[in-house]
């Protein structure tokens, strides 16, 4: 694939791909940073594209990839600086003091709604708020990963419409 190609590719699909990466990160900024390293990856090797009817499909998979390692690269730095015991280790890449009262509150809020929800749901839901995976979540509850993925999707929906209608915590929805 040609560099003119690759282009006109990218800006057919740019939409598209930045809505995407705005459904894995959450958060547009972080979205716009994971689509830019994608398009460097694959401008690297667009060599390796052929037919230039599956770019958007060969770019999502790219831009997938390299949201998950660098989640995974997160993830690793944060457990790295968590092994760490001395004062080097704790200050290592930190530019301010955590305050986490604000989302303590937020969280005992949560955990009160979290009642109206349903029981199986909302304890797969914090499962996997506090990092396991869907696998780890379905074999911890002998359930099957669909099963997980549905009760998720349930207590978020669910969380959503109860936040909205509580008039103090739409501002952190």
């Amino acid at each position: 694939m040609t560099t003119q190609e690759f282009s006109a590719q990218y800006k057919a699909n740019r939409t598209e791909l930045l809505r995407f990466a705005v459904k894995l990160t959450y958060d547009k900024a972080k979205a716009e940073d994971v689509l830019q390293d994608a398009i460097l990856t694959a401008y690297r090797k667009r060599d390796l594209l052929d037919n230039a009817d599956k770019f958007k499909s060969w770019m999502s998979t790219i831009l997938y990839n390299t949201f998950i390692n660098s989640y995974r690269s997160k993830k690793r730095r944060k457990d790295l600086m968590a092994d760490k015991k001395g004062v080097q280790g704790y200050f290592f890449n930190r530019s301010k003091v955590d305050n986490k009262g604000y989302q303590t509150l937020v969280k005992e809020d949560i955990e009160k709604l979290a009642d109206q929800v349903g029981e199986q749901s909302i304890k797969t839901f914090f499962m996997y708020t506090e990092g396991y995976s869907y696998k780890e979540i379905a074999e911890e509850k002998n359930i099957a990963v669909g099963t997980v993925k549905s009760r998720i999707h349930f207590a978020r929906t669910k969380l959503k419409t109860l936040i909205n209608a509580t008039p103090y915590m739409r501002e952190v929805a």
